[in-house]
Order: C-alpha cells, then structure tokens, then sequence
C-alpha cells in the first residue's frame, strides 16, 4: 500500500491528497524533455523564487505554492515580481522568471495536483523592442560606393 500524505484544505481547492513523494517525480517530470536551455533557466529561476520565499528545497516550493491556493500563491508571485523590479532587474528577466513560475504551476495543474494555474493572474512586463541596430546593410553600402568614386 502506498504511503499518503494528507495535506490541510485551502480556500478554492478540495481536500488535496499527495502520495509521498508525487512532489519528486512532479518537479523531476517538469524538467524531463524541456531543451537544456530552458532546464537551466527554469532551474535558476525556480531556485530563486524558492531563496525568496524561504524555502529549502524544490520539494518544500511546490508545497508552499500548492498548499496555499491561487489567491495566496499569486500573491506570492506579484511579491516576487515586485522584489525583482525593486532590485532593478530587467523586464524580459523578470519575465523570464515569471514564465518558469507559470509553467512549474501549469504542469502541475495538467498532472492534477492542482486544480489551478496562474495564467490571466500574473502580468508580464511590456518590453520595449532594441532599436534597430542592424546598420546599412550590403546593397545601401554598395551603393554608396558607388556614388562616392
């Protein structure tokens, strides 16, 4: 028989009952088959928001997040949010953390872990486009070769 781990209800969630040791192999699944790009920058991020919340282990991230509900969970989030533009971290950075945080979440909506996500809760920073600084190009550069000899 498998151990359960019976965790406290939340405001907007039925009862949530986890086996022991789901959490692993939820957060091990999350980063199988994502390209080793991504795994790097999801695990950098994840690891960030647990040191802001406080939390040891990604194990013990996922319970405080799950464990909490999406009014407490997105709370956490815009905190997060916040700290980051306070320590004057960059839009796309701060959305990039965000996106591993929406998608560490999601991933565990779609396995029935939770019954909620953060989509439509948490915005993204606007990022404003780099100028164009592709220069001239080859035939701009041709030409005015040719009209300077």
């Amino acid at each position: 028989m498998r151990e359960v781990e019976i965790l406290p209800k939340s405001r907007n969630m039925t009862d949530a009952i986890v086996p022991a040791g789901n959490i692993d192999r939820l957060i091990a699944d999350f980063f199988c088959g994502q390209n080793a790009n991504t795994k790097e920058a999801y695990r950098r991020n994840l690891t960030s928001f647990q040191g802001f919340l406080g939390v040891e282990t990604p194990a013990a991230l996922a319970k405080k997040l799950f464990l909490a509900g999406p009014g407490p969970a997105t709370m956490y989030v815009i905190e997060y949010k916040d700290g980051l533009a306070k320590k004057g971290s960059a839009p796309s950075t701060i959305n990039q953390h965000l996106a591993a945080i929406r998608s560490f979440v999601k991933f565990a909506k779609v396995v029935g872990m939770v019954s909620w996500d953060l989509d439509g809760r948490i915005k993204s920073f606007k990022v404003k486009p780099l100028r164009d600084t592709r220069g001239p190009g080859v035939e701009a550069i041709n030409k005015l070769l040719t009209e300077a000899s």
